[in-house]
Formats: structure tokens, C-alpha cells, sequence
């Protein structure tokens, strides 16, 4: 799969494939959004896509990105990441069928 692409202001950054960490962290921040203040949600937004994007930090995201656009990025963060995770748990399922235990 191709790495993830960012565009901001004009600039393009490249996502790093992520850790098992990372999907962790986005998963956890996925059950509980909903509980979060407004400022900590759309902070959290924007350090998990920096986490994504080491080129970037959550400071330069949340200085210039528009408040929508960060949910979009985080949305096609989100989509990349578990398109990363179901074809690796997809090539896992293949090989277990074929009676491989590793």
C-alpha cells in the first residue's frame, strides 16, 4: 500500500507506517471522543496526525489547518491505518488457513 499523503498550505508530507502504538492510541481516542472537551478533541486530532507525520508537529497543524479540514486529515489517517492493519491481519487469517501457527 502507498504511504499516506498530507497536504498543508501547499506543502506535502508523507506518513511513516505506524506502530502498533499508534493504532492503540487511535482506537483508544476513538471510544472515548465523545467525552472529550472541544479544545482536547481537536487537540488530540491534530497529535495523532503529527504522530502520523513526524515532518509535522501539533502546533503547526493546529496553526494551519482549518478547524474542518483537521477532521478530514484525521479521517484519511484513520482510513489509511486500519486499510494498513486489515492487510496485515488479512495475509495473517491466509497463512493460519494454511496450517501455519507462526
Amino acid at each position: 500500500m502507498d504511504a499516506l499523503k498530507i497536504e498543508i498550505e501547499g506543502m506535502e508530507f508523507t506518513a511513516q507506517k505506524p506502530k502498533a502504538r499508534l493504532w492503540a492510541k487511535m482506537a483508544e481516542f476513538d471510544e472515548n471522543k465523545s467525552n472529550l472537551p472541544a479544545s482536547e478533541f481537536i487537540d488530540a486530532h491534530a497529535e495523532i496526525i503529527a504522530e502520523i507525520c513526524p515532518e509535522l508537529d501539533k502546533d503547526f497543524i493546529l496553526d494551519n489547518v482549518d478547524l474542518d479540514d483537521i477532521l478530514a486529515i484525521y479521517y484519511k489517517c484513520f482510513l489509511w491505518v486500519t486499510q494498513l492493519i486489515t492487510s496485515k491481519l488479512d495475509k495473517v487469517a491466509t497463512k493460519n488457513a494454511d496450517g501455519d501457527t507462526d
